[in-house]
């Protein structure tokens, strides 16, 4: 769902969820659960390298909203 939020241009983007998406595991064991942030980078070509939740983004400059699971009707 994510990859379709974002432009299908090379970059990195951020997008905050109004839900629950996953589950962050640190390198010390510890899990944080309910994590609301996607970061997805895309390739030159538009296709996508890499897409994970992440806990808080440390710059929100690239952020994006996203209305999905949002209870709100369009």
């Amino acid at each position: 769902m994510a990859e379709k939020l974002i432009p299908k241009y090379y970059g990195q983007y951020l997008i905050k969820f109004n839900r629950p998406i996953g589950r962050v595991y640190h390198l010390d064991g510890t899990v944080t659960e309910n994590v609301v942030y996607v970061e997805i980078g895309r390739n030159s070509d538009g296709t996508i390298k890499y897409a994970y939740p992440i806990v808080e983004p440390k710059n929100k400059s690239f952020l994006m909203e996203s209305n999905y699971g949002n209870n709100e009707q369009v």
